[in-house]
């Protein structure tokens, strides 16, 4: 194919037609495109991009302001009828393009580990791969169950305004000791916490100290594809690692304390981390992993 013909382009409400049968030959119909599609086209701070050759849209792309200086790649897609034509890297480099026109800091993707066609892009692009995450869940412990476990769910406490320095500070020293505080999950974005990050979770109710101030946990719903049903997931966790299996084995009684049938975490895999969820009663819901691939502002680049 001339990829000369094909035109990258800031996408329009009347190409969501064609974008909408674009997504139904992705993840066997289950894409989630479709559901954000609407708000992306809103998105005034970001750029949302197809990728057309002549009259068909061949594949789309999504640049995303999380906040001043974090930056998202997301919603990369090509049909599947035209992937290893260089679409892709097309749709990626235009994007990085206008990020480093407009954009500072860091920008970040995530993609599967399988595919190795788009690690090679990121890797052409000037990313580098700083995290392997997984999701790891477990079924949350009614507190009529808890018997050795004790008052497990009293072990957290909600994080009020008035502790926010606090809270923060408890962060920003956790962050330099555990590696896998080093970025905190918005829902398939991830970026380092920031200050009014932590208020956010705060004001919402999803702040929690652990037993004592020993660990600090951030968690938000999301809902299971098959039942429907909400479960809690942690979007951060701070404490010693030689404490991470019962923090986690407490926050099997916390989810029960809210309502949810079981919590789940992507979490930084490592062995040693691995184990820790395996004692606590977790178990790895993938076959794959997810790489966290990042790229720095460099005012150089043309």
């Amino acid at each position: 194919m001339n990829l000369a013909r094909l035109v990258c382009r800031p996408a329009l409400p009347q190409d969501t037609p064609a974008i909408l049968e674009l997504t139904r030959h992705i993840w066997d119909g289950h894409d989630y495109i479709p559901f954000v599609w609407q708000d992306w086209l809103r998105d005034e701070e970001g750029l949302l991009v197809v990728a057309q050759l002549g009259s068909q849209i061949v594949g789309m792309g999504k640049l995303t302001k999380i906040t001043a200086g974090e930056w998202w790649l997301e919603g990369l897609r090509v049909h599947p009828d035209f992937e290893g034509q260089g679409i892709a890297t097309h749709i990626q480099t235009f994007l990085l393009d206008f990020w480093q026109k407009i954009g500072s800091g860091a920008i970040r993707l995530v993609t599967a580990s399988p595919r190795i066609a788009v690690h090679r892009i990121c890797q052409k692009s000037g990313f580098i791969k700083v995290a392997e995450l997984k999701s790891f869940s477990a079924s949350a412990i009614q507190p009529s169950e808890e018997m050795e476990l004790g008052a497990a769910g009293e072990h957290f406490v909600l994080i009020t305004d008035l502790e926010w320095d606090e809270a923060w500070k408890f962060i920003e020293e956790h962050r330099c000791r555990s590696s896998w505080t080093s970025f905190v999950d918005l829902g398939w974005q991830w970026c380092p916490l920031h200050r009014e990050m932590l208020l956010q979770f705060i004001q919402n109710k999803n702040a929690y100290w652990w037993r004592g101030r020993q660990g600090l946990l951030l968690v938000g719903e999301d809902k299971d594809e098959e039942s429907g049903d909400a479960f809690t997931l942690i979007r951060w966790l701070g404490c010693d690692f030689a404490n991470l299996a019962t923090c986690l084995l407490d926050s099997r009684v916390m989810a029960a304390k809210r309502g949810n049938p079981k919590v789940s975490w992507i979490a930084p895999f490592d062995k040693e981390f691995e184990q820790a969820l395996i004692t606590a009663g977790y178990e790895n819901d993938w076959d794959f992993s997810l790489y966290l691939f990042e790229k720095w502002y460099n005012p150089a680049e043309p």
